[in-house]
């Protein structure tokens, strides 16, 4: 750490490089550490349940007294290892204090260690070979379990096999016998062996837990990076997403009034065009969608049929045009599923599919195989090359596309579908080669017949000018393109509509000139930091009933997402196609002649 105070400025602190290596050195010996204390409680256990044994062996050279204070002395090094265990996980530590707690231990477990190796001196008889050998073993078999116990943290075992394998050395020469002279360098060298092995298990901990909290540290950056791009591409999309629905509501509002042919199709073209930058956006929202876990599946038994059949309809005139050949035949089995979710997913597929074909067909067949129903959507397109299977279904990837072609797609429809499947729990499968086209595979689990819920469809979108002329309609956005726009789409289609800037001009304007509205548009971020479903709930209060409302909005934050949609009112993401505004009103129309039929 550098601190600079020249010129008489305030000092500055520069964190080296250094510093950080450190601070990585104190974390994995806070990790060696620990794992020396998971092991303490066995290994001293172990320690003194073995003491208990040896009291049990007769020992012709020592007496009775001698033995008991040998044990007693071994109770007293095993139990302050024990207490050490328990202060350890009692204990809040901080990252530079576990050095010292790895040191206490180590002078503990020497402390056994010595206990151990006075046996040579205190209990084993000097007359019998075989007694001498037995705690010779012993000795030897205890340095093997304190190495293997303190793997990880290199000292402790150091501090138990150097003490034992020295006295043990020490006790051999004293003899002066060819045995145990031989026995003495035996204990060397298996002492260096025991150091050495205790040294690479040791350097081998150091490096997996080095890689580990390299790997976290990486996992968190790549996280912290997905989040940086997630805020990005909400920010930029509710930016570009206001202009762009203004737009919308302009071009439907001038499609109305359009009477010339030359014009109309320079509109169409304007029209198309909107559409290319919506389903970007629809895209990207879909994206938003998953991150956020707000897209809830509502499953339902349905039959199969009544989910591809309209996909048929969609696609095949594009199909045609292309030259290809769509074989999508009828399917009578009932399926458990979210019908709108699967539909997405089989119009994405069938969608690709075409896209990526130049000649030949575009197959959807289906088979039952036990409690299950397998949907294959086949073609026979350029095919993926094995080691690029996995990388189509990552977001915004594409093949052959450097370009960046709009009209091959936005490299997303693969990365929805994926997505998709894994919240349906219908496993997904891919089956291609280079040139020989490619096979999609969905499992789906079979339905219940007697429980079919028929797929929903959206309401008529005829209308009657005259008709609506009892709705009133109010908008609340801070965008005046937004609502002038919108103004001018609900005038086109014979509302009485009035727009505000703010909820409480809203509420000033509603009072003065006793309006009634039927139905409320809200944008979701108003000025002030309200939201609409402040705006909403502030409006119904004042009225004294609930009204209608659709909470219209260019967010594609995750938690904006989440928000919303907590609130219970229609939620409708902009820009919007007109169609689904017409809808709604159309129910709100409906539902309010019905109550003035009812009064």
């Amino acid at each position: 750490m550098l601190v600079s105070l020249a010129n008489n400025e305030p000092p500055t602190v520069t964190i080296t490089e250094h510093s950080s290596a450190s601070s990585d050195q104190q974390r994995i010996k806070a990790e060696q550490v620990k794992a020396l204390y998971q092991q303490a409680s066995m290994s001293a256990i172990s320690s003194w349940a073995t003491g208990l044994v040896v009291m049990f062996i007769p020992h012709p050279a020592s007496s009775r007294l001698t033995l008991y204070a040998w044990f007693l002395m071994l109770t007293f090094s095993c139990s302050l290892r024990l207490f050490l265990v328990w202060r350890f996980k009692k204990s809040t530590i901080a990252l530079h204090q576990y050095r010292r707690w790895g040191h206490m231990y180590a002078l503990a477990i020497a402390l056994t260690a010595c206990v151990w190796s006075s046996t040579l001196f205190l209990l084993a008889s000097p007359e019998d070979f075989q007694h001498q050998l037995l705690f010779l073993v012993i000795l030897i078999a205890m340095c093997i379990g304190a190495s293997q116990a303190s793997t990880s943290y290199h000292l402790a075992g150091r501090a138990y096999f150097i003490p034992a394998m020295g006295t043990f050395t020490v006790y051999c020469f004293m003899h002066g016998d060819p045995v145990f002279t031989g026995l003495a360098v035996m204990a060397i060298l298996y002492t260096l062996m025991m150091d050495m092995v205790g040294r690479d298990s040791n350097q081998r901990f150091f490096e997996i837990q080095r890689l580990r909290f390299e790997l976290a540290q990486k996992k968190e950056e790549a996280e912290s990076a997905n989040i940086a791009k997630s805020k990005f591409l909400a920010a930029a999309s509710h930016d570009l997403r206001q202009p762009l629905h203004a737009l919308t509501l302009f071009t439907n509002a001038l499609k109305e009034k359009i009477t010339a042919p030359d014009v109309a199709k320079i509109v169409a073209n304007i029209d198309k065009s909107i559409d290319a930058l919506q389903g970007l956006f629809n895209a990207l929202l879909d994206i938003s969608k998953l991150d956020a876990g707000s897209m809830t599946v509502e499953k339902q038994h349905v039959t199969l049929d009544s989910i591809i059949s309209p996909i048929a309809n969609e696609f095949l005139a594009e199909a045609e045009n292309k030259g290809l050949r769509l074989n999508i035949g009828k399917s009578s089995e009932t399926v458990y599923t979210d019908p709108a979710l699967l539909n997405r997913v089989i119009r994405n597929l069938v969608s690709n599919a075409i896209r990526y074909t130049e000649q030949g067909s575009i197959t959807l067949k289906t088979e039952v195989i036990g409690d299950k129903i397998t949907l294959r959507i086949s073609d026979t397109g350029r095919g993926i090359p094995t080691d690029m299977q996995e990388e189509v279904f990552k977001e915004f990837f594409q093949l052959d596309n450097p370009e960046r072609d709009r009209e091959k797609g936005l490299g997303l429809g693969l990365a929805i579908v994926k997505r998709l499947t894994g919240l349906l729990e219908h496993p997904l499968q891919l089956d291609s080669a280079p040139e020989r086209g490619s096979c999609f595979t969905l499992e789906l689990p079979l339905g219940t017949p007697q429980v079919i819920t028929p797929v929903s469809t959206p309401p008529p979108m005829g209308y009657n000018v005259d008709s609506y002329n009892s709705i009133e309609v109010i908008v609340i956005d801070d965008e005046a393109s937004v609502r002038e726009g919108a103004l001018a789409l609900l005038d086109a289609w014979g509302y009485r509509a009035s727009a505000f800037n703010d909820v409480s001009t809203c509420i000033q304007t509603l009072k003065e000139k006793a309006i009634r509205p039927n139905v409320i548009l809200a944008d979701y971020r108003l000025q002030g930091h309200k939201t609409g479903v402040e705006a909403i709930e502030e409006i119904n209060q004042f009225l004294g009933e609930n009204i209608d409302a659709a909470i219209i909005t260019g967010d594609t934050a995750p938690d904006r997402i989440q928000e919303a949609e907590a609130s219970g009112y229609l939620l409708m993401h902009k820009p919007f196609k007109p169609m689904q505004l017409r809808a709604f009103l159309n129910r709100v129309q409906q539902k309010t002649k019905a109550t003035v039929s009812a009064v």
